[in-house]
């Protein structure tokens, strides 16, 4: 009986460039893939990066191996699809559910903005919140 996950993870992998199915790997070794939604025609997954500023939408369309992402990479299969397809077979074949995104340590937040005063200075800063803890935003946005 076919696989319509397996089907689908090939087909990403036939259309996607080299450098792209690479950095999909790395994704999913650091485990930026959570799963969002799902049916049985498809699974709306997040993928983040850049320190988790940044989390494209993915959709894979299983029974049509059609695929989905609101990134704004050039090429048909970005290494966001690549990492969702990766990650979504990983999860099938061992059986386990994929992350939601609230779950885990590295759950994402929200930003926060702190002011403070030094003598007749005003200073700013960006914090990030999660789980009820805040850490310092120490990246651009």
């Amino acid at each position: 009986m076919p696989d319509p996950i397996q089907n689908l993870f090939d087909a990403v992998r036939e259309a996607c460039p080299s450098s792209a199915w690479s950095r999909g790997v790395e994704l999913v070794r650091a485990r930026a893939v959570t799963e969002d939604k799902r049916s049985r025609e498809e699974v709306s997954l997040r993928v983040e990066t850049r320190g988790g500023l940044i989390c494209p939408n993915v959709v894979l369309y299983i029974g049509n191996e059609e695929w989905d992402c609101d990134c704004e990479g050039r090429d048909d299969v970005c290494e966001h699809v690549a990492a969702a397809a990766i990650a979504l077979r990983r999860a099938e074949k061992e059986g386990v559910p994929l992350p939601k995104p609230s779950e885990g340590p590295d759950a994402a937040g929200s930003i926060g903005y702190r002011f403070s005063r030094s003598g007749s200075n005003l200073h700013f800063s960006r914090v990030v919140i999660a789980n009820d803890d805040e850490n310092p935003l120490r990246t651009t946005l």
